[in-house]
């Protein structure tokens, strides 16, 4: 549900498009032994540009791509993060990837920027940047867990003990649950 939003910049023609959100999402993360795993929305998956494991002719990428995504997310305030939240910097010539997700007070903050100008790899370069993409998606893509000390997610639901794939998919079916128990969880960039 959006319960704000702006468009900032809206008549600098020449400025990044940039919109401010402030929505609530029902069902963020999903409920997994005891505590809530957050998978980072509005990944760039850099690893779609290497598909090959060598090149004899350059790699063009035709259009440059910048994206810069800060969520906000508040957390109840009996809530633990316990995934390390490490800042790391991919780079690979004028190719960049950053993650700086940070906890502040209760709110988790995933704060990601890949900067992706247009070009050419040339062949003998092509080893260094599928290496850079590997790098940039395991950078991007790691879950983050969220213990919430309420006795809603203190337990696991019925049928949680059922070692069979369909009892799986039920199982993750039936824990979808929101982040916050009696909070909203509110996302803003």
């Amino acid at each position: 549900r959006r319960d704000d939003h702006a468009v900032v910049q809206r008549d600098e023609l020449d400025a990044p498009v940039t919109l401010r959100l402030q929505i609530t999402v029902p069902a963020l993360a999903e409920l997994e032994r005891g505590a809530l795993v957050l998978s980072p929305p509005y990944t760039v998956r850099v690893n779609q540009l290497a598909t090959l494991p060598t090149r004899q002719t350059p790699l063009l990428i035709p259009m440059a791509t910048y994206q810069r995504v800060l969520l906000r997310i508040e957390l109840p305030p009996d809530a633990v993060v316990e995934s390390p939240l490490s800042r790391s910097v991919v780079t690979d010539g004028d190719r960049r990837v950053a993650v700086a997700d940070r906890v502040e007070g209760n709110v988790l903050v995933l704060d990601r920027t890949v900067d992706l100008p247009a070009g050419r790899v040339q062949p003998e370069q092509y080893g260094a940047f599928v290496a850079f993409a590997r790098r940039a998606d395991e950078a991007q893509a790691s879950a983050i867990r969220i213990r919430v000390k309420s006795a809603r997610y203190d337990r696991q639901p019925q049928g949680c003990s059922s070692p069979s794939p369909a009892g799986r998919r039920a199982r993750r079916r039936r824990s979808r649950s929101p982040i916050a128990c009696s909070s909203p969880c509110w996302v803003g960039t």
